[in-house]
């Protein structure tokens, strides 16, 4: 089937919007790491005051009716006094002066719902730097460059993954090499055949958890290989929504048929993804449960001008007191066997490092 989608939605602020948006970041009385309770009421002011088609285009995207998944909004005010991008990470630290960033962020996920944050991602901070480094320039990192991200939903193998993914582009590299593709879940079924359809909602595949970036435990200790990993669906379905978990380099399917299904799905992914590239003063919002997004390869030269990314993960919920909803808990496995998931041992395949 031929993808009928040639580029992201796009949707440009007037420049009054942008203006106003500026105005925030100029005056907001409150330090967004300090006190976001404080500072996200007032993005919910300046939210109020965006146009109608703005808001629309942005309820459309929570509601799941948007003709695609995602919605790339541009002519946002202009980062001042930016500084290099880092080539190390020394700690997720604060690395800008102004609140431009973080007022455009809290001023959308005030539209969309509320910032999440995940005790083992950035230490649970909110706002995500997201740069390339020498260490994980060849990992499966989104710190990483010269390796493709390839199609994936973010933090697809836990209980409460978000419902929204932002990215705000600070920095362009240079030669615009970096692309960035989403695909939506019904481009992607759109590709297969009804029994491939129905196998993908079947509890078929494991999640790779001992193969995870990050402190995730089990009994209080680190995962192994050995231990038992929750089989879950790769699209579950609801009476309200539908939602899309997909990263299949991390996950393995529990019979041959499975493999099959999961490599055609993949195929079928790679088929419909729709690419873009992120420039400066746009940001990216993507439904992360009906769509997946990859990223290519780009040259690193690690000079201060490389790619630089904000990212903020969001769930749809009410204004609460600490000013973001917060993940805490470690135990996958126990997390998992409350949403009643199934879990057993599963044999790894080998990576492709072994």
């Amino acid at each position: 089937m031929e993808n009928k989608f040639a580029e992201w939605t796009t949707h440009s602020l007037t420049d009054l919007e942008r203006d106003s948006l500026g105005c925030l970041a100029a005056g907001a009385g409150s330090d967004p790491y300090q006190n976001l309770g404080a500072f996200a009421r007032e993005c919910v002011d300046v939210w109020d005051t965006l146009t109608s088609e703005t808001r629309q285009l942005v309820g459309e995207l929570v509601g799941g009716t948007s003709a695609r998944p995602e919605l790339c909004i541009t002519n946002l005010p202009e980062v001042q006094d930016l500084p290099p991008t880092p080539a190390v990470i020394e700690s997720w630290a604060r690395l800008t002066r102004g609140r431009v960033s973080e007022s455009v962020m809290m001023t959308f996920a005030a539209g969309l719902g509320f910032p999440i944050s995940y005790v083992d991602q950035r230490d649970g901070s909110v706002f995500h730097d997201v740069y390339p480094t020498r260490k994980s320039a060849a990992e499966i990192s989104s710190q990483s460059s010269s390796v493709d991200l390839g199609l994936h939903t973010e933090m697809f193998f836990h209980p409460e993954p978000p419902d929204f993914l932002m990215l705000h582009c600070l920095r362009s590299p240079p030669d615009r090499s970096a692309c960035t593709s989403v695909v939506s879940l019904a481009d992607l079924e759109g590709e297969l055949s009804a029994e491939d359809r129905a196998a993908l909602r079947e509890p078929l595949f494991a999640l790779d958890l001992a193969r995870l970036h990050g402190r995730y435990t089990i009994n209080g200790r680190p995962y192994t290989e050995a231990d038992p990993r929750p089989r879950i669906p790769i699209v579950t379905a609801t009476q309200t929504e539908v939602r899309l978990r997909f990263e299949p380099a991390l996950m393995t399917p529990t019979t041959a048929a499975a493999a099959g299904v999961m490599r055609r799905a993949e195929h079928a992914a790679e088929a419909a993804a729709v690419p873009g590239v992120l420039r400066e003063q746009s940001l990216l919002v993507v439904d992360n449960r009906r769509a997946a997004h990859s990223r290519s390869s780009f040259v690193a030269r690690f000079d201060g001008a490389d790619r630089w990314l904000r990212r903020m993960m969001i769930g749809r919920a009410n204004i609460v007191p600490n000013g973001a909803i917060a993940r805490h808990d470690l135990e996958l496995v126990r997390a998992w066997r409350r949403n009643g998931a199934v879990v057993e041992s599963v044999p790894y395949v080998p990576s492709a490092k072994e």
